[in-house]
């Protein structure tokens, strides 16, 4: 992770789910054994469907850094 900022990765296979029910976090275990921070994100696909799941990951300890980046991406990733 020293070479990178963050890294962008899948939330869960596939789009979210309809309803209330969640999604399945598999993709979301490896973030949480390593205990660096995560960040998932809904990130629109421009027509109708629902959104796909992103996680932002940063190093360990940074969840400063890695809530400043989200801000940062948060126009490109979900533009109004």
């Amino acid at each position: 992770m020293q070479d990178f900022d963050i890294l962008i990765a899948p939330s869960a296979p596939g789009f979210a789910p309809l309803g209330r029910r969640p999604g399945d976090p598999l993709f979301n275990a490896s973030w949480t054994l390593l205990g660096v921070p995560c960040l998932n994100i809904p990130v629109p696909l421009g027509h109708a469907s629902l959104p796909i799941g992103v996680t932002l990951i940063a190093a360990r300890f940074a969840d400063k850094h890695l809530l400043d980046v989200a801000r940062h991406l948060e126009s490109v990733l979900n533009p109004k």
